[in-house]
């Protein structure tokens, strides 16, 4: 298995991953009541500090692995150029929108960390 189908298979399995990741925090909000009425505000002001430390771990977890994806992307990139210096343009572009992706994936979960932690 050459390089490229390695990291198709390992970005694969981090979207599977952040996908399901989605599913049961939404899953989890409903468990807990969110959905009927009290609100996610309600909820989220009961949630003990370790809970708020889990979240906060999660995180840095998501930013480290951000910034590994972030890193074997820059990589492909500076690979990519210097096999076909013509196409820098049209690389650049694609770099963009998937360093974007991993940035929003982040965020994503920083926004729910400080709404943990209000």
């Amino acid at each position: 298995m050459d390089n490229t189908k390695k990291y198709k298979n390992l970005f694969t399995i981090i979207y599977i991953l952040f996908i399901v990741s989605l599913l049961v925090s939404i899953v989890s909000l409903n468990a807990f009541g969110a959905g009927e009425g009290e609100g996610i505000a309600n909820w989220l002001s009961n949630i003990n500090i370790s809970q708020k430390a889990v979240g906060t771990l999660g995180l840095g977890f998501a930013a480290g692995l951000a910034a590994l994806g972030i890193g074997f992307l820059g990589k492909a990139l500076l690979e990519g150029i210097y096999r076909n210096p013509q196409t820098t343009g049209s690389m650049l572009v694609w770099f963009f929108v998937a360093f974007a992706l991993i940035e929003a994936q982040v965020l994503y979960v920083l926004f729910i960390v400080l709404a943990m932690l209000k």
